[in-house]
């Protein structure tokens, strides 16, 4: 998906096996991905072991809200752009 440049296989495709391992043990970590799911990010998605949770969507005016409805919520949030062809 990525070599063929399909965003919405990637978004489709996002898994993490330690997700529900780690929502059992921190429920804040499922709290917020069903609110960025809610929000209508393209893929939700928590890193690693647990330490971030994170959306993706082609949309700015999603990321935009999330970005300021979180930050409101006092989570520590940040906006980024994936580098490469546009």
């Amino acid at each position: 998906s990525l070599k063929m440049k399909n965003y919405k296989q990637v978004a489709k495709l996002l898994v993490n096996d330690l997700e529900k391992s780690a929502m059992r043990l921190v429920p804040t970590i499922e709290l917020l991905k069903k609110e960025l799911i809610d929000l209508h990010f393209d893929g939700v998605l928590m890193s690693g072991s647990g330490s971030t949770v994170f959306g993706i969507s082609q949309k700015e005016e999603i990321c935009d809200y999330a970005f300021k409805e979180l930050r409101k919520k006092g989570y520590f949030v940040r906006k980024t752009r994936i580098l490469g062809e546009r």
